[in-house]
């Protein structure tokens, strides 16, 4: 898979295509973000990972969750 950094996590669709990587140490919200794209299936919309993370923090400064 060519990951270079520990830890790693790469998510795949059903049927087996790559959507999103991670190779990197990370925060809890951005790993929080990155399982909600890949459990919502935003990448199935064409949506950019970072789109959606900004879409979403721009929701929860507006409900303030």
């Amino acid at each position: 898979l060519g990951l270079s950094h520990s830890p790693s996590m790469v998510f795949f669709d059903e049927a087996g295509k790559e959507v999103l990587r991670i190779d990197a140490l990370v925060l809890n919200q951005r790993m929080a973000r990155a399982l909600g794209y890949v459990l919502d299936k935003a990448y199935l919309q064409d949506i950019p990972f970072q789109r959606y993370t900004r879409e979403k923090s721009l929701e929860r400064m507006k409900t303030g969750k």
